[in-house]
């Protein structure tokens, strides 16, 4: 995972994406099917299913043949590394991981690295940090009832 500095401020219409929540530590089935939204090095945007956000790693799965996001998958080739991937939580996207292994795509999770990520914006005299998204109302028994947050 690389951390960089702009050289001039962004636009102020241009939002910045949260992440996932440093208290989540898994998210798991029962669910499946769940979408994420991602780029390739064309910059299409594209949709993978959710598999896995273990530790410090999130793993995507091909949508099933017969759903109509199957028709916007593209498996991960050389030069889609790096690019983002998204959960769209109630109509905002919170930013996941970066890929960093091909096929349906896995990567770092960048919830993983929150504090590593802080502590280089603070060494670097920003006042900038990444900001949770606040998933605290879909909580069930200590995991994240996915279907509510895509709902």
């Amino acid at each position: 995972m690389v951390v960089g500095e702009l050289d001039s401020d962004v636009p102020s219409s241009i939002s910045f994406a949260k992440v996932m929540p440093r208290n989540l530590t898994k998210i798991l089935p029962p669910f499946h099917n769940v979408p994420v939204m991602d780029t390739d090095f064309e910059e299409k945007a594209l949709v993978a299913d959710l598999r896995l956000e273990s530790g410090n790693m999130v793993w995507l799965t091909r949508p099933e043949t017969s759903s109509i996001r199957n028709l916007f998958y593209e498996d991960k080739i050389s030069g889609d590394s790096g690019n983002p991937v998204f959960l769209a939580v109630k109509n905002e996207l919170v930013l996941m991981f970066m890929f960093t292994y091909g096929g349906a795509g896995s990567g770092t999770s960048v919830t993983a690295h929150f504090g590593d990520i802080n502590n280089i914006l603070a060494n670097w005299g920003s006042t900038y940090r990444l900001t949770e998204m606040d998933l605290t109302s879909f909580a069930e028994t200590g995991h994240v009832n996915i279907p509510s947050i895509i709902g």
